[in-house]
């Protein structure tokens, strides 16, 4: 496998226990080069991108044609709230739901779930799940160097390297299921310490593509 790198790098998890009756088809997870964290995770439904942020947030988008329609169609065109998007309807929690208020509640027959208080009280608000896909983030009980990281993405695990692997590794992303993320270090000189040095291993429904560089500009904070 080469070993040059863009700055932002995609892995492409296809998780065939989605099935059609779910409607999910595959999951693409994005890192960073140069802060090597999990920024975002887009999922797709038929023509719906369905994308959940680092910090655990949902928002929709779709493919270029897609038929949709606005909540309100003034306010909702700057956040992507729609009432409906690909002939699906979306739903959403009301104001009632203390920390889900507001948020996706379901897109059509895909229902979206949060952490909430009888969760503890450091995912609030996060994604628990959408439809079969189950989402998990580091805790207290983890360490106190990864908190509030994903742990896991359904079946697949995802590691990070802790203080006890060096201040230059402390934080960044070690594994994907089996895939293994090796950096170089201080030795192999200062203008490659700390960028990704080797992807290697074997995980199943999982690869990994180069992206080009205009998609830095994608925003994945929100």
């Amino acid at each position: 496998m080469k070993t040059k790198h863009t700055l932002l790098l995609a892995l492409l998890l296809s998780f065939s226990f989605f099935g059609r009756s779910q409607g999910l088809s595959d999951v693409n997870l994005r890192i960073s080069n140069d802060k090597t964290i999990v920024r975002s995770i887009e999922l797709y439904a038929g023509n719906i991108i369905i994308k959940v942020s680092q910090k655990g947030n949902v928002k929709l988008n779709a493919v270029a044609g897609t038929q949709y329609a606005y909540l309100d169609p003034v306010s909702d065109s700057q956040n992507n709230k729609f009432r409906t998007l690909d002939n699906m309807l979306i739903d959403y929690y009301d104001n009632f739901e203390e920390s889900r208020a507001g948020k996706i509640k379901s897109i059509g027959s895909i229902a979206v779930t949060y952490y909430d208080k009888f969760d503890g009280f450091e995912n609030i608000g996060r994604v628990k799940s959408i439809g079969a896909l189950k989402f998990i983030y580091y805790s207290k009980y983890d360490g106190f160097d990864n908190i509030g990281k994903l742990k896991s993405v359904g079946s697949i695990n995802i590691a990070y390297y802790d203080r006890y692997d060096g201040d230059d590794l402390n934080g960044k992303l070690k594994s994907v299921g089996n895939t293994v993320i090796i950096y170089y270090d201080r030795y192999d000189g200062p203008f490659k310490n700390g960028k990704i040095k080797s992807i290697t291993g074997k995980t199943p429904h999982l690869t990994i593509s180069n992206l080009s560089a205009d998609i830095l500009a994608d925003n994945d904070t929100f």
